[in-house]
């Protein structure tokens, strides 16, 4: 997102368009999904962004995204685990029910003989 941010820059530079840093971050933040409004209100309430880097706001967002990425692995990994749960409890109903079918099989064969 950012190399290409940077490369629409240097365009707008070649056309002897500029923008100010705070025309650059405020470009930024502003394009960013819906899952990012909390912590875009969090970095226009923190810090003075006239003032701030592009730099820095390239590092917030990308420490923000391993922080994303690392709480969707842990929900997949509890989502996978219970999921084979799941199956291991379905296998032992199906064996339940084999075993209570031999067992009505050992019974009725029993009288049999």
């Amino acid at each position: 997102m950012f190399t290409r941010f940077q490369t629409l820059v240097s365009g707008l530079k070649v056309l002897k368009r500029s923008y100010t840093t705070y025309d650059h971050v405020q470009k930024i933040l502003r394009n960013l999904p819906l899952v990012w409004r909390p912590k875009v209100t969090a970095i226009e309430e923190s810090q003075n962004l006239k003032n701030m880097s592009l730099e820095i706001l390239i590092s917030n967002h990308r420490s923000h995204e391993m922080i994303l990425n690392a709480v969707k692995t842990q929900l997949l990994d509890i989502e996978e685990e219970s999921s084979a749960d799941g199956q291991e409890e379905e296998m032992g109903e199906d064996e339940f029910a084999l075993f209570t079918k031999f067992q009505q099989w050992a019974r009725f064969n029993k009288k049999n003989f």
